[in-house]
């Protein structure tokens, strides 16, 4: 495969002059110019080599030019460190402002003065998923609209439960004592969260009040996720599905988004409507869903993790859950992009949704995949952006020609981490990639 060097097409917005970058040529020197691209790809917040510099390497070899940009929570982020560090550098310039629309349009035409016309927008973190969605939106590229309850837990389900879906019983608590109250109206066990966040943080399993208390002070306590000031106000309680818990990597495709949800935008929350009514309109969209990858939890107990098992998605109470995330994601209003999907199974065969990403699944799975499956998401959400054959050739369920897992190294102990004995070895097994390939994730037991 070819190497591409990191190198932006348009180097992170200090000037709104892009400079294009051409796919090596295969002949040195070359015996032709190349081609120059028409089309661009904006990818959001692209730090990770295992995800958006793997996709940026696939654009390019497709003559097909890269703009990054950062989200106004990471430019802000980098400014605070920038300031730290005595630099009077401003990230922000890095981000297109979608809340002034002649700036935008400037940024924008800027973009087409090169022969450029954006199509799509990838988002790689999670805090820059709403910024995203009106990024997209606004520029015209393939997208999904604008939707609060991608990302809010309570109205993801709440959304969910309006399309007929199956979903966990939830109540949305301001206090230790909604909480206690919702807790003694629930099952013996519950799940409190807040409504925004992302890694299990601030999520806790509790079992008697005095735990539920405790989980709702800390909750309360807390900053908001993606906020650097505010503290959280509302949270979750849910019931506890006991069950195999699944993680369905999937890419959506083809979609129409609702003409009322391409454009509107509440500036103060960068695009996400405040009113539960608006999100519970049932979706006008009929999108291509593949599952790309699906998993299987393996853990030690609650939040604690031993490894990740990738399954064929051939048996029936597979090919459910599949289907059943295929109706979250339309009833969401998923029309293009990767989807990373957590759901549990219990003994009687009922799914109930965990939650919904709209992202990558963050670990480097592209290598297990192509060589488990014989293709992995990255390659497949780029198919679909840009029409490719990829997408339309693969199944609408995984099947396995090998076994893979993610095996998670569960540290015992807190302290700096000084030697990793073993590391050599552990790379010796991946060398040889005929027979497996082992992906170590090293994780703190808290």
């Amino acid at each position: 495969m070819l190497i591409f060097p990191l190198l932006l097409v348009l180097p992170f917005l200090l000037h709104l002059h892009p400079s294009i970058i051409f796919p090596p040529s295969d002949s040195d020197p070359p015996t032709k110019a190349p081609q120059a691209p028409t089309t661009a790809i904006i990818l959001v917040d692209p730090f990770s080599e295992l995800h958006s510099q793997f996709i940026r390497s696939n654009l390019l070899s497709q003559n097909i030019a890269v703009i990054e940009v950062l989200s106004p929570y990471i430019a802000n982020g980098l400014n605070k460190d920038a300031k730290n560090a005595d630099s009077d550098f401003d990230y922000l310039s890095m981000s297109p402002d979608v809340t002034n629309q002649t700036a935008l349009a400037s940024w924008v035409n800027s973009v087409e003065s090169n022969g450029l016309k954006i199509t799509s927008v990838i988002c790689e973190s999670d805090s820059g998923l709403s910024y995203a969605e009106v990024l997209s939106s606004l520029v015209s590229a393939k997208h999904n609209g604008i939707q609060e309850g991608r990302r809010n837990k309570y109205l993801m389900n709440e959304i969910c439960k309006s399309n007929g879906i199956n979903t966990v019983k939830q109540k949305l608590c301001t206090s230790v004592r909604e909480a206690l109250d919702s807790y003694n109206n629930f099952s013996s066990t519950v799940i409190l969260k807040p409504e925004l966040g992302v890694a299990s943080e601030n999520v806790y399993k509790c079992s008697t009040e005095s735990e539920v208390e405790s989980a709702a002070e800390n909750i309360l306590n807390a900053n908001t996720w993606g906020s650097y000031r505010k503290k959280v106000d509302k949270f979750l309680v849910q019931e506890y599905v006991e069950g195999e818990e699944y993680v369905l990597d999937c890419v959506s495709k083809n979609g129409e988004v609702r003409n009322e949800e391409k454009g509107t935008r509440n500036e103060a929350t960068c695009g996400v409507s405040n009113h539960l009514h608006d999100s519970l309109r049932s979706p006008l969209v009929h999108p291509q869903h593949k599952c790309t990858a699906m998993w299987l939890y393996d853990k030690t107990e609650f939040k604690k993790y031993r490894g990740t098992r990738l399954v064929s998605c051939s048996e029936p109470e597979r090919t459910k859950m599949a289907d059943y995330i295929f109706s979250v994601l339309t009833a969401l209003n998923v029309t293009y992009g990767m989807s990373h999907n957590e759901v549990k199974i219990t003994k009687n065969g009922d799914v109930k949704l965990i939650e919904v990403n709209c992202r990558q699944h963050n670990a480097n799975i592209a290598p297990l995949t192509s060589m488990c499956i014989g293709y992995n998401t990255l390659d497949v959400v780029v198919s679909a952006y840009v029409d490719g054959e990829l997408f339309d050739s693969i199944p609408k369920y995984p099947i396995l020609n090998r076994y893979g897992t993610i095996v998670h190294l569960q540290c015992t102990v807190e302290g700096r981490v000084k030697k990793l004995k073993g590391l050599e070895e552990v790379r010796k097994v991946c060398e040889d990639k005929a027979q497996y390939v082992l992906l170590a994730v090293l994780s703190t037991l808290y």
